[in-house]
């Protein structure tokens, strides 16, 4: 089994994994995978190689399980668990609580995001917009063999509803105002785990601004968020 963007987004769901040992067997493998041509590592596409690519010492990294591994060897490319990049991702994953460093779950965001719109239900709304494909799909099974049954999908709206020009939202309904709109998407493939964090702080920012500081406010007077 390869680590996929599911694989790894299977692992962002969690917030501890228990570990083998050490010996890699069920943990995933930080390993360099050594080339002679640039060109060589179009063979690689059902690996998970990451973005870095060493020029000067010609390999690229990936994460593999023990099996991944040894097919890798079979194949006839030289690999070696890259020591530093393994004790990042041993460290992250496997010690302390939360995601790398604390980053929110999808759940601990969808918790969030209702704590807020409680909070602040005159300048917030939640749209549900969509469902997910695993949702739609009465549930996934990722490559850890586990049952992913999907989330819906949720938007943040930021105005200040009292307002003129405001859009009405009944629901999933919306009936378009004529305040300006700024949209921003956050959270949209699995390895984006900054991206939500960054929502989040925009959405914290304006609300705990709103009447403190004034371009907060005039943004969330008069413009749609």
């Amino acid at each position: 089994m390869v680590w996929t963007a599911a694989g790894w987004g299977h692992l962002a769901a969690r917030s501890s994994l228990p570990t083998d040992g050490g010996d890699g067997s069920g943990d995933p493998l930080v390993i360099r995978i050594y080339y002679d041509e640039i060109g060589d590592l179009a063979t690689l596409q059902s690996f998970d190689v990451w973005e870095y690519n060493n020029l000067q010492e010609q390999y690229v990294l990936a994460a593999v399980d023990r099996a991944g591994y040894e097919t890798l060897i079979e194949q006839g490319w030289t690999v070696a668990i890259d020591s530093e990049q393994q004790q990042a991702v041993n460290t992250n994953l496997f010690e302390g609580t939360g995601f790398f460093g604390g980053y929110r779950t999808i759940a601990e965001i969808h918790d969030d995001l209702a704590t807020i719109n409680t909070a602040a239900p005159s300048l917030t709304e939640i749209v549900t917009y969509g469902q997910s494909y695993c949702r739609t799909a009465g549930g996934c099974r990722t490559p850890g063999d586990d049952d992913l049954p999907g989330y819906p999908l949720l938007a943040l709206r930021i105005t200040n509803e009292d307002t003129p020009g405001s859009s009405i939202i009944v629901e999933s309904t919306i009936t378009r105002g004529t305040k300006p709109i700024f949209f921003l998407m956050a959270n949209i493939h699995a390895r984006e785990i900054t991206t939500p964090d960054i929502a989040m702080r925009f959405i914290t920012h304006l609300l705990d601004r709103y009447n403190v500081d004034a371009d907060a406010t005039w943004l969330v007077d008069h413009r749609e968020i």
